[in-house]
């Protein structure tokens, strides 16, 4: 079973690629010898990543429930290390986005995630480098095959956990070919810096209230849409 589920696989389990993908996966898995064995199922996965946080996943899911979230706007500063929350989750979604549309290759790509993933995401991923990047590559390719490439994002508000080491925002994607698609993304803070843990499809957040895009910059500031 595959533990976790990420955006890069789900994007693509939802054009009929889910074969090539899953192969794709656990043959990653398998050259990663020294991994240790995940025992937790995706739901029992999700619970552990999200406890403590004001209103978990699972929990939305079972009441059929939809979250209230201010969108905020999407520009954000370049820096080596994000020590806030929410200017690490500008950055990621950015990130995210730009694999996602092709416009960033995998190598930049998983250098990215070397970098600002966190301890479980690179066990999981990034132990062996290379084969992280011949995998995106796959998933890039079968996304651009599908034409799935998703043209514009919105993020929402972060929510952090009661010990203010984890938070969780969401971000809504505006794909070609599947209109609308909803992730949450769990953060982590892990040596006072704030580093990506998960990013799985959610239900729809309710928006109570949106703000423009701010124009204008540093030259260091990128703005998502």
């Amino acid at each position: 079973m595959i533990k976790r589920i990420t955006l890069f696989i789900l994007l693509l389990l939802v054009t009929g690629c889910n074969q090539k993908i899953i192969e794709d996966v656990n043959r990653v898995e398998k050259q990663e010898k020294t991994k240790q064995e995940k025992t937790l199922t995706i739901e029992e996965e999700q619970k552990e990543i999200l406890k403590n946080v004001e209103k978990p996943l699972e929990e939305v899911v079972q009441e059929n429930e939809l979250e209230s979230k201010k969108t905020i706007e999407t520009e954000f500063q370049t820096v080596e290390q994000y020590l806030d929350p929410t200017d690490f989750s500008k950055r990621i979604s950015y990130e995210l986005f730009m694999f996602s549309n092709g416009k960033k290759s995998t190598t930049d790509f998983v250098d990215i995630l070397m970098t600002f993933s966190s301890k479980s995401f690179h066990d999981e991923w990034l132990q062996d480098k290379n084969a992280a990047i011949q995998m995106f590559n796959n998933v890039q390719g079968m996304m651009m095959e599908e034409n799935v490439f998703p043209v514009s994002y919105e993020i929402t508000e972060i929510t952090l956990s009661q010990s203010r080491n984890e938070a969780y925002f969401y971000r809504k994607v505006i794909s070609r070919s599947q209109g609308e698609l909803y992730y949450i993304t769990t953060i982590v803070k892990e040596n006072g810096e704030w580093k990506l843990a998960d990013d799985s499809p959610s239900p729809p957040y309710q928006e109570f209230e949106s703000q423009p895009i701010s124009q204008g910059g540093t030259g260091n500031e990128h703005n998502g849409k």
